[in-house]
Order: structure tokens, then C-alpha cells, then sequence
């Protein structure tokens, strides 16, 4: 595990970096309504990058922070957002190590790893988007859903092919197994659990359009409205609830923290999409833990 691990983690920071230096190029440019073809550029003087200006987080400290050309400041929001996908992606692969299962099918454990990584991509640009400039990217989040709903649809698929094969080429307990419904129940089991996520995210987008008419659009936008519909798809149950209890909870508190410290007033909003991605992250990598110290907690 440890020569596994030295391996792929430092890849993994790497990776992750050059994902975030993608992210803030895109969001950028979406905001500005800029192409998202040609080459970067200083968004101030609009001097074009060149390669080396553009490694994540090495060129900002070379470069002491500032445009070589216009010698001014370059938002620390660019290295900040570089090192949070770097150490989010480490973070991702030390959680994913152990759920990889060799005795699991390698499209299986492929299409899982690429998956988890999507969704914590998704999850931090959208968080970094609605942050910085006040916005849910359609261009992001209606893809997410689209890919989540085809990914999940085709491990089902995948896997229930691959279990149907397995079995009927067993001539011993498998004829058995097939006959008696239990690869039925398995496939039935996994189609349930898939239409349970579309009725979750459909019932948590209902309740945020809910809330923006009862606070007439000053609780929060739609672009919260599709995030919060991709949390229950990506996450299902319980992990999207908890995802959604972290979101709420946490949001009230830094509310309360910058009305305490005058940075907001009572009739103020902040962007609630970073705390649902960050709720949604939580969700996704401790959900059932945190579900179950809750109801030990409460017997």
C-alpha cells in the first residue's frame, strides 16, 4: 500500500492542481463571456500567458504574485483554488485506495475512481464559481447531471450483464441463483436505488424553488436549485441528506459569524452554493458514518 500510495498521491496533487488551473481559466472566462478556445491571459492588462506562466501554483510564487507585464497583483484566489483541488484529489485517492476491490471487475474500479474524482471536481468548481462571481455555471452543473445519470445507468448495466454471464456459465449454484430470482432481485435492487436518487434530487430542488418563492428569490438563485437537484442524483441516500444538513448548518453559522463581525447586515446573503458542494463533498466521502453517529447519539 505505502509504494502504491507514494506513487499515485503525488500524481494525484499534480493532477489536481492543473484541474483547478483549469477551472479558474473556465470560470473566468464564462463570466466574462469570453471564448473558451486561445490562449490565457492577464485578466487586467490581457497579456497572453505564456507556458511557464501557467504551471499551477509554481509560476504564482515565482512570479511573486504579480503579471510579468503589468507588474500588478494576481489574485490569490487562483494559487488558493490550485491548492485546494491538489489536496482535495489526495485526499480523494487515500479514501478511494481501500474501496478499490481487486476482486472487483478493473472497468468496474476504473469507472468508480474516474466517477468520485468527477464529482469532486464538479463539486469545488462550482463552490469556487458561486464564490468568486456569484454563479452556478449551467455549463457545469447541467452536464454533471447528464454524465451522473449516464454513469450510473451503465454501471447497472455493466454490472448486471457481467453477473447474468457469470452465472449462467456457472453450471453448478449459479443455474441455481438465476432461476430462483436472486439475480432479479439484484438487478431490481440496483434500479430502485438509481430511481430513489432522481426522486431525492427532484425532492430537494422542489424545496429550494420552494424557499425562493416563499423569500421571493432572496434566499437563494437556480443555479442552487440544479446543484442541490445533483446532489441527491450523485449522492442518493442518506449521503445527500447529510450533505444538505452540513450545507444548512454551516451556512447559518457563517452567516451568524459575519453579522457578528459587521462584514454582513441582517438583510444580506451570502452564496449558498459553496456550503452544498462542501456539504456535498462531506456526504459523499462520510455520509453513512456521520448518519450513524447521529442516531447513536440519539438513543
Amino acid at each position: 500500500m505505502m509504494t502504491t500510495e507514494m506513487l499515485l498521491l503525488p500524481f494525484l496533487f499534480v493532477f489536481g492542481a492543473c484541474i483547478g488551473s483549469f477551472v479558474n481559466a473556465f470560470n473566468w472566462r464564462y463570466t466574462e463571456n469570453k471564448s473558451l478556445l486561445g490562449r490565457s491571459q492577464c485578466p487586467k492588462c490581457g497579456h497572453k500567458l505564456s507556458a511557464w506562466e501557467l504551471v499551477p501554483l509554481v509560476s504564482y510564487l515565482l512570479q511573486k504574485g504579480r503579471c510579468l507585464a503589468c507588474k500588478k497583483k494576481i489574485s490569490p484566489r487562483y494559487p488558493l483554488v490550485e491548492l485546494i483541488f491538489a489536496l482535495s484529489f489526495v485526499f480523494a485517492g487515500l479514501w478511494l485506495l481501500p474501496r478499490l476491490n481487486p476482486d472487483f471487475l478493473l472497468p468496474v474500479n476504473v469507472g468508480f475512481a474516474i466517477y468520485t474524482f468527477f464529482i469532486v471536481s464538479v463539486f469545488l468548481a462550482l463552490a469556487a464559481s458561486d464564490l468568486s462571481w456569484g454563479i452556478i455555471p449551467d455549463r457545469i452543473v447541467l452536464p454533471a447531471i447528464a454524465f451522473t445519470f449516464i454513469y450510473k445507468s451503465l454501471d447497472i448495466a455493466y454490472r448486471a450483464t457481467t453477473t447474468y454471464f457469470t452465472l449462467k456459465n456457472d453450471t453448478g449454484l449459479g443455474h441455481y441463483l438465476l432461476e430462483s430470482g436472486y439475480f432479479g432481485n439484484l438487478v431490481k435492487d440496483d434500479l430502485l436505488g438509481l430511481a430513489a436518487a432522481l426522486l431525492l434530487g427532484a425532492g430537494i430542488a422542489g424545496f429550494f424553488l420552494l424557499l425562493i418563492f416563499l423569500t421571493r428569490g432572496r434566499a437563494m438563485g437556480l443555479g442552487d436549485v440544479k446543484l442541490g437537484f445533483l446532489l441527491g442524483l450523485a449522492l442518493g441516500f442518506p449521503a445527500a441528506l447529510v450533505g444538505l444538513a452540513l450545507a444548512f448548518l454551516t451556512g447559518a453559522l457563517a452567516s451568524v459569524m459575519l453579522i457578528l463581525a459587521s462584514k454582513k447586515g441582517l438583510k444580506e446573503t451570502i452564496p449558498f452554493g459553496p456550503f452544498l458542494a462542501l456539504g456535498g463533498l462531506v456526504g459523499l466521502f462520510y455520509g453513512d458514518q456521520l448518519l450513524n453517529l447521529y442516531l447513536s447519539l440519539m438513543k
